[in-house]
């Protein structure tokens, strides 16, 4: 059996933008997704899943996607009840030929993780991905074949035997209609418009040498084919139909950074929450939504965390993971301890959050909350420690009361305010994090300080290398409200810096400025590190509006802080 030349169809999609930064990544199903699917293709606004003989295309409202989680109104607070985005799946099936499952072809150097859920039936470490992915004899001495060319996602048909060409016949289900154009394009209407399959391209080999042949789609009812004109002593025929998607650009799903880290091989680890399109079942024209349950009435979309770790020069991707549950989850904070163990603090708004040996194993509850656009149903910390890999969780916890826990929703000034907290590691690996709180049943163990000064405190907390104990936690709160931004760990003390609208200040003793010198302030605070004993707090402030929100020890012991005022 021969393969060569190629006939050519573009698929033209009129749903946006094109595919032209984005490499496509073709993601093989291992179990982390439901669905009776063996491959997914990402796209910023959908996705292609190719199931047994057929490849469901799923495509969502472009234009209501990016009024509903598009940056700009976020930060203008539009946070209304906005019309949930419509999806159109479609069906490409192909008739009268064998069952065949789609193979993935040409690995790529990185892979996927994913923690999603409580379910630990569905992670999945180190999942491979692929520049391609092909169907072999669908029909005889046949090969069809997916792949990225041009910033396009191409399909070829390769045929040993050419007669097989009249065989080849697929309907589109769940499409609205299907013509052919005055151009000789396929056209295929949905509920969100159309895309087409242009004219198509074929080369025959005759006699070893590649010959142009004349080539149309065929349309009888809803089953396209083609019709083509071989020349004599045609070895082999292939057709070569791109799947042109003009409106999936830029990232393969919307991605918002949080945090960055690095670790002892200086690989830079990124932190941020992507939303993407689940797998639908069904064919045809319906309303959904992202990752069950639905979001509140008061709007927003629901993202998970994501992380990206690239080798030192930042050129190669070593792994990509997802972590989180049906809600909304983001990342604040992350650190790489000595073993090479990521750790990641965040918040969570899921009830199937993923645990592993965890000190809290559920959801402790909050308020509904809107943070950058997207809901909180409610929301506790999460810690979560990957191997050196990412590809398993070596421990994963809650940790919250019946109050919102790990955002900060009471001393918001800024884009961003909310998502504010730290993790940090000494040299033995003990964990560190600073955050917000507003329980007053927030988990504590050997505190000094134990009680809750109402409205919305910082709390501080030390856990084993593990993340499986807590060793210390303590409230840090004024008479207002308080909010814990920035931590680090020196020479036997702990750090933090925040926000302050309160007076009295706990164990100022002796502090740069004792009294609260504006309505709203900045404060650093020292700890014993290892009994979690308070030793020294200050203000930093002006008579107007301050905050700290970065801290930093030098190695003299010298505290440095960056805020704004």
């Amino acid at each position: 059996m021969k393969f060569s030349p190629s006939l050519a169809l573009v698929l033209v999609l009129f749903f946006g933008a094109s595919l032209h930064a984005q490499e496509a990544v073709f993601i093989e199903n291992q179990g982390q997704w439901p669905g009776n699917f063996h491959v997914k293709m990402p796209l910023k606004y959908g996705g292609l899943f190719f199931e047994e003989s057929a490849v469901q295309m799923v495509f969502q409202d472009a234009a209501a996607l990016e009024d509903l989680r598009g940056h700009t109104a976020h930060e203008l607070n539009l946070t209304g009840s906005p019309t949930q985005p419509r999806f159109h799946a479609v069906r490409m099936r192909f008739l009268g030929g064998a069952p065949q499952v789609a193979q993935p072809e040409a690995k790529n150097t990185f892979y996927h993780n994913y923690f999603l859920g409580e379910d630990s039936t569905r992670w999945r470490g180190s999942v491979p991905t692929y520049q391609a992915v092909s169907y072999h004899n669908i029909y005889k001495d046949s090969k069809l074949r997916f792949y990225q060319s041009g910033g396009h996602v191409k399909y070829d048909w390769h045929l040993g035997d050419p007669a097989v060409l009249a065989s080849l016949r697929w309907t589109y289900a769940g499409a609205d209609s299907l013509r052919i154009n005055e151009a000789g394009a396929l056209e295929v209407h949905t509920s969100l418009g159309l895309f087409y399959e242009e004219a198509p391209l074929a080369y025959a080999v005759v006699n070893g040498k590649r010959e142009a042949v004349d080539i149309s789609f065929t349309l009888k009812d809803t089953v396209a084919g083609f019709q083509c004109a071989l020349p004599g002593g045609s070895d082999s025929l292939v057709i070569d139909p791109a799947l042109v998607f003009a409106s999936f650009s830029g990232s393969l799903t919307d991605n918002w950074g949080f945090t960055a880290t690095f670790d002892d091989q200086q690989r830079l680890y990124g932190g941020g929450v992507a939303f993407s399109t689940g797998y639908i079942a069904t064919v045809g024209s319906f309303s959904t939504t992202y990752n069950a349950p639905p979001p509140s009435p008061s709007g927003g979309y629901v993202p998970d965390v994501v992380i990206s770790v690239f080798e030192p020069q930042g050129s190669s991707l070593l792994y990509a993971t997802y972590l989180g549950g049906t809600g909304s989850d983001h990342p604040h904070s992350m650190v790489v301890n000595s073993n090479g163990q990521l750790i990641v603090m965040g918040t969570t708004g899921s009830t199937d959050f993923p645990t592993q040996l965890p000190i809290q194993n559920s959801n402790a509850g909050g308020t509904s909350v809107n943070i950058n656009g997207y809901q909180f149903e409610k929301s506790d910390l999460f810690i979560t420690r990957f191997n050196a890999s990412g590809s398993s969780l070596l421990s994963s916890t809650y940790l919250g009361g019946s109050g919102n826990d790990g955002i900060n929703t009471a001393l918001v000034e800024n884009y961003g305010d909310a998502s504010r907290g730290e993790v940090v590691v000494d040299a033995q690996n003990n964990i560190f994090v600073v955050a917000s709180t507003q329980s007053s049943n927030f988990p504590k163990n050997n505190c000094q300080n134990c009680s809750y000064s109402g409205n919305q405190d910082a709390v501080i907390m030390k856990l084993n290398p593990t993340g499986t104990a807590i060793l210390w936690s303590d409230f840090f709160g004024t008479s207002g409200t308080d909010a814990g931004y920035s931590l680090k760990e020196f020479n036997g003390n702990v750090y933090i810096c925040g926000g302050t609208t309160g007076t009295g200040l706990p164990s100022s003793n002796g502090g740069y400025q004792s009294t609260r010198p504006g309505s709203e302030d900045g404060f650093i605070a020292r700890f014993n590190g290892s009994n979690g004993a308070l030793l020294q707090s200050t203000y930093v402030g002006t008579p107007s509006y301050d905050q700290t929100f970065i801290l930093d020890v030098d190695k003299l012991g010298a505290v440095y802080v960056f805020g704004q005022t």
